[in-house]
């Protein structure tokens, strides 16, 4: 479950960049701030040809309710109307995401739908965007970047399992064999098993010690 950001944490620490923390916000995962930006994988079942919408695809967490809440979101801002009353309970911060919040500036957050299957990664892209209400539409404010070019740059492929590629598949090796000398087949000494010599090898270097 914290493999998708695991992998992201992994990719980004792996350029050096100055200034790149992770981040638990307060859950069993982090997430990795890089240029004060916070960056927020989630999995999307898209239809091929179409990105993600303009939804989000499950229930809306908490958690990720508090990273909208937190993060400075790009322009244009969605302002509720001040008409409207709302019935619910106030979200407050928890304590390491209201840390954050008092960041000047505070961080934005970028949001990274991506699609897998069996064989792996299929597409992914990357934007920002404000959540609109309780209910998950988003509004994207920047255009969704494809990270991906389609089933030629999956990061994890499953190799073509094609008849004949097996490892039992193929010509069997040629294997020079060893024989007994004339001296010691006239000799009747019996060959030297490798159960034996490795009891030799053993009882050698138990001698040592």
């Amino acid at each position: 479950m914290t493999n998708q950001y695991d992998r992201i944490a992994e990719h980004v620490l792996d350029l050096g960049i100055p200034g790149t923390e992770l981040i638990k916000p307060g859950t069993f995962y982090e997430l990795v701030l890089v240029h004060n930006t916070l960056l927020c994988p989630y999995r999307v079942e898209s239809v091929d040809g179409f990105e993600p919408g303009d939804k989000w695809p499950k229930k809306l967490s908490r958690v990720m309710r508090e990273l909208f809440a937190l993060t400075d979101a790009p322009t244009p801002r969605w302002v509720a109307d001040p008409l409207l009353k709302v019935e619910g309970e106030e979200l407050v911060l928890r304590r390491s995401l209201a840390d954050l919040a008092e960041r000047d500036p505070r961080p934005g957050l970028v949001l990274i739908p991506y699609e897998m299957n069996m064989s792996g990664l299929q597409r992914a892209w990357w934007g920002q965007a404000n959540l609109l209400e309780e209910a998950g539409n988003l509004q994207w404010v920047t255009e969704k970047s494809l990270l991906t070019t389609g089933t030629e740059s999956r990061l994890y492929a499953v190799p073509d399992q094609r008849t004949g590629d097996n490892f039992a598949s193929g010509d069997l090796p040629e294997v020079a064999l060893s024989t007994r000398s004339e001296a010691a087949r006239a000799t009747g000494t019996s060959p030297q098993s490798e159960i034996e010599y490795d009891a030799f090898v053993s009882a050698a270097e138990g001698n040592e010690d």
